[in-house]
């Protein structure tokens, strides 16, 4: 997996990271730390679940996810920008997502919105996955999401 080769960057540009994960469950963070070097770039990880933990620990307004849905791009930029400026990271994953078995409102089984902030510059993605079950779409998520990592970080800052 690319988690590895994100952790190797991070260590070289001596950057730190840190995610606010609902969907993905801590799946982020424990890929990270299952390599040696981890705590040189890891500041903080949250799986904040609830809509109430997004709003008591990240402080995304209720009204926020009632407008837009908690799986949106707008909730997970305001999980990604809340967890960077928390553990004062140069980089951050906010992860919002509906892995099922159950639809939640606005949103579809197996859809997710990742955003990825690296110093000042966020980017967000719309991730779809169809036909399969919860853990797959969980896994598939992880692995996307560690590849995004990859070349945005290569691309922002390995000229």
């Amino acid at each position: 997996m690319k988690s590895q080769s994100v952790l190797k960057f991070l260590e070289k540009y001596n950057l730190k990271i840190a995610f606010a994960e609902s969907m993905s469950g801590g799946r982020l963070a424990s890929e990270l730390v299952k390599h040696a070097g981890a705590s040189n770039v890891f500041e903080l990880g949250l799986v904040t679940y609830s809509n109430l933990m997004k709003e008591k620990y990240l402080n995304i307004d209720s009204k926020t996810i009632a407008k837009y849905g908690v799986v949106s791009k707008e909730v997970s930029e305001k999980m990604a920008l809340a967890i960077q400026k928390l553990a004062k990271s140069a980089v951050s994953v906010g992860i919002t997502g509906n892995a099922g078995p159950l639809v939640q409102e606005n949103s579809e089984l197996g859809e997710a919105w990742v955003s990825i902030c690296i110093f000042e510059e966020i980017k967000s993605y719309h991730l779809q996955y169809k036909n399969l079950k919860r853990e797959e779409i969980i896994k598939a998520t992880t692995i996307k999401i560690y590849e995004l990592l990859e070349q945005l970080l290569k691309e922002k800052i390995d000229l």
